[in-house]
């Protein structure tokens, strides 16, 4: 049998890579004693990450071009995959293993238009009103504790790595895999071109959805 392991992008913390890898550790220590048990896929979310990730390009800007959200999202994936692999390796003494994921999504899906998966930080009410101005982002209201930024969380259908995971959990290794949504995918192309927000039929478009998995056995 394979235990799922899901962390949420908010409990890894949003602070620096030292304060993340402390939470990090505690994690890993609790769930050390299933991944000694038997095969164990830890997936994780990436929501806090992503949006500082994001704030990064915007600042850096002028210097160097903006990435993609989906490519932001893949990026994130591998960093916490790191961490993942480095602090759960060490709490049970076995390899580990990190793998980015994509998830195939249907470009027709309603959530392209309607976007509901906060990201980044929280901001005021006149914060929000300006952002949404001066950047044409879409913000909500997130558990009475402010204001963030929404993008589009489609339903992903399958995960394009699943043999690479099947093969990983079948050689023993640990996986830990990025459900931070796993860039998205269409189902209806193999094609691998960015698309723009508007897009409606190409193969990645930009949303939530990354992976990046982690397994252990």
């Amino acid at each position: 049998m394979t235990i799922v392991v899901a962390l949420g992008g908010n409990a890894l913390g949003g602070g620096t890579a030292a304060e993340q890898l402390a939470a990090l550790r505690e994690t890993c220590t609790a769930i050390a004693p299933l991944v000694r048990e038997g095969e164990v896929v830890v997936t994780h979310g990436n929501g806090p990450q992503v949006g500082n990730e994001l704030l990064r390009q915007e600042r850096a800007a002028d210097e160097v071009p903006p990435l993609p959200l989906y490519l932001a999202v893949a990026q994130t994936q591998a960093e916490i995959g790191a961490m993942i692999e480095t602090e759960l390796s060490g709490a049970v003494g076995r390899a580990v293993a990190c793998l980015i994921t994509h998830v195939h999504v249907d470009t027709d899906d309603e959530a392209f238009g309607r976007p509901t998966k906060p990201i980044g930080p929280f901001y005021s009410e006149e914060q929000a009103a300006a952002l949404e101005q001066e950047r044409g982002w879409q913000l909500v209201e997130d558990a009475g504790r402010g204001y963030r930024r929404v993008v589009p969380s489609p339903r992903p259908l399958e995960i394009v790595e699943l043999g690479s995971i099947q093969a990983l959990l079948e050689a023993g290794r640990s996986q830990s895999p990025a459900e931070a949504a796993g860039s998205p995918w269409s189902a209806a192309t193999a094609t691998s071109r960015a698309s723009t927000p508007s897009s409606t039929r190409t193969a990645r478009r930009p949303c939530s959805r990354s992976g990046s998995v982690r397994s252990g056995w």
